[in-house]
């Protein structure tokens, strides 16, 4: 959502152009069933999605809730992170994924095209089982899932299960005060 004109691309433009270019297409089609509507409604889902995505890939819900006043509100950057802004300090807006099921989009990347909507069921029950019983014969259960859908994908599963490993113990070793 960066300041527009410094030479970047940035979100709130692709947002502008693509509703924009929605606008241009509905009207050449006329409320007629044709590629103008079609090309119409595509542009919209993609600058809602954009849109959309600022909310649940960031903290801004949290810091708006904040700036209405509910200060019991975690930020996701700690308490001491701030930035200056006109009405003095306040907690960054930060993007990234938030959640479990984001956390596997990001590890097994590619490998998440090839899973069938059955197969992620499976995947969000095992986590939710492990979240639930924080034993280690959970995790183990959910580590054996995901390394026997890795394999299917291709690349370096190994590695990529000791990066899940890794980011395990670094998760569990730090405490949110």
């Amino acid at each position: 959502m960066a300041t527009e004109g410094q030479g970047w691309d940035t979100s709130t433009a692709f947002i502008r152009r693509s509703f924009k270019a929605s606008i241009e297409h509905a009207r050449r089609a006329q409320g007629q069933e044709c590629p103008d509507l079609f090309e119409a409604y595509r542009l919209l889902g993609q600058g809602l999605h954009t849109l959309e995505d600022l909310m649940a890939h960031s903290n801004w819900v949290e810091i708006s809730l904040r700036k209405l006043g509910h200060e019991e509100v975690f930020c996701h950057v700690g308490d001491n992170v701030t930035v200056n802004s006109p009405q003095g300090p306040v907690p960054p807006l930060v993007t990234g994924t938030f959640g479990g099921a984001d956390f596997l989009h990001s590890l097994l990347g590619e490998g998440m095209d090839k899973l069938s909507q059955t197969s992620m069921t499976d995947v969000a029950a095992e986590m939710a089982a492990s979240q639930n019983s924080d034993t280690e014969s959970e995790f183990s259960k959910l580590k054996d899932l995901l390394g026997g859908f890795m394999s299917k994908s291709g690349g370096d599963s190994n590695a990529k299960m000791s990066k899940a490993e890794a980011l395990k113990a670094s998760s569990a070793a730090y405490h949110f005060e």
